[in-house]
């Protein structure tokens, strides 16, 4: 295959390579609490990386979504993930969460489609 066309179609070198995040809570969130966490999360720990999310939840039932590299980036970066986990660990209404090892987000299985493994 040709590098045009391995570019187009995401793979081998141009694959990009993303992450599960999902997260419980300590207690049913009310929906202005769950608005702010989502806010949070996506300002904070998302754009402040310059990365990119999709997903969302239920104020008590969790919460869950991928997050894709940098633009320019197939991978995303150890330090963006670890700053994540960080956010993450510091908010108190998170029971615990799980972030996936990166994976094809084109071609790949979300590894979330098992059973769940709380990190924290």
């Amino acid at each position: 295959m040709k590098k045009r066309l391995r570019k187009k179609l995401h793979r081998v070198e141009f694959a990009v390579r993303g992450v599960s995040v999902r997260a419980s809570f300590t207690r049913h969130l009310d929906s202005t609490e769950f608005d702010r966490f989502t806010d949070g999360f996506i300002e904070e720990a998302i754009e402040a990386r310059a990365l990119w999310f999709g997903g969302g939840g239920h104020p008590a039932k969790g919460w869950e979504g991928v997050i894709e590299p940098r633009t320019g980036d197939t991978t995303i970066r150890q330090e963006d993930l670890e700053w994540v986990r960080a956010w993450l660990r510091e908010r108190t209404e998170v029971d615990s969460f799980e972030i996936s090892e990166p994976w094809d987000l084109w071609y790949g299985k979300n590894p979330f489609d098992e059973e769940p493994q709380p990190e924290a």
